[in-house]
């Protein structure tokens, strides 16, 4: 890491823990995101500055959850619990990396929860993953509703990744990527290694909220837009095309897709 980006670490870290203290943990967990990500360290600079740093945006290949890491590690969160679920563990999460809509924890939320939470969700685990944290967990959740079409089934990322090299230029970081039916966020991933412009919508407000914590984990400019001098006048859009995933993911796995228009907000 450049000194002009250690100094800006030092500086975001410096901002979010005299935040933390004043807000009783609203935004308490950004410092470890900066501490620990090379992306938020790239983003942070091109936020301060307004402009893209000279060094390429750091990569991320992102793979599934085969070995069930990400599963056992939103487990050991919900598991002692039978009175809260995965929504409130997402709104906690948003709560201690500062997203907005998320500053009050609701009152469902008790202590105990909350200290357990801060004890078993390692920040640093769930980063080194490289893998949708919550999307299979919620999908064991969910996948019972196939057949009155409440399940939920999320498309696998290696599928995410093709869509991505077929749609995306590895140097096409102004292109503007749009999800219709965002779910947590797996095709916003892999696409958040060649854009830098990235939006989505989705019918259910838990996985509005998976993607934002998935964004906090490993694309920030998923949860804070870049400034709108970078934003180019003409862009090329992409959007997901939802015909050719079905096909694809027909055809490389045998996936089914819950009906997927509320989309989601930046993180300022």
């Amino acid at each position: 890491m450049t000194s002009s980006s250690l100094g800006m670490a030092e500086l975001c870290l410096k901002h979010y823990d005299r935040l933390a203290e004043e807000r009783g943990g609203f935004g308490g967990w950004r410092p470890r995101l900066l501490e620990l990500s090379p992306r938020w360290q790239w983003y942070s600079r091109l936020i301060f500055f307004k402009e893209i740093p000279k060094d390429p945006f750091p990569q991320i290949h992102f793979i599934d959850d085969h070995d069930g890491r990400a599963r056992r590690l939103v487990d050991s969160c919900l598991r002692p619990f039978s009175d809260v679920g995965m929504d409130e563990l997402l709104k906690f999460l948003l709560n201690r990396f500062g997203y907005s809509e998320c500053r009050d924890l609701p009152p469902l939320i008790k202590k105990h929860h909350v200290e357990h939470w801060e004890a078993t969700f390692d920040v640093a685990t769930a980063i080194s993953l490289d893998r949708d944290v919550f999307g299979d967990a919620y999908s064991d959740c969910m996948g019972k509703g196939l057949r009155s079409g409440t399940g939920y089934f999320p498309t696998p990322i290696s599928v995410c990744r093709l869509i991505a090299d077929m749609t995306l230029t590895q140097a096409d970081l102004f292109s503007t990527v749009h999800d219709p039916c965002v779910g947590s966020g797996r095709m916003l991933l892999p696409a958040s290694n060649r854009s830098l412009f990235l939006s989505g919508m989705d019918v259910n407000p838990v996985c509005i909220r998976m993607t934002l914590v998935n964004g906090f984990l490993f694309a920030p400019q998923i949860v804070i837009p870049p400034p709108a001098e970078l934003r180019p006048q003409k862009s090329r859009k992409v959007v997901i095309p939802r015909n050719t995933l079905m096909r694809l993911s027909a055809e490389l796995e045998e996936v089914g897709h819950g009906s997927t228009t509320r989309r989601f907000q930046s993180a300022h």
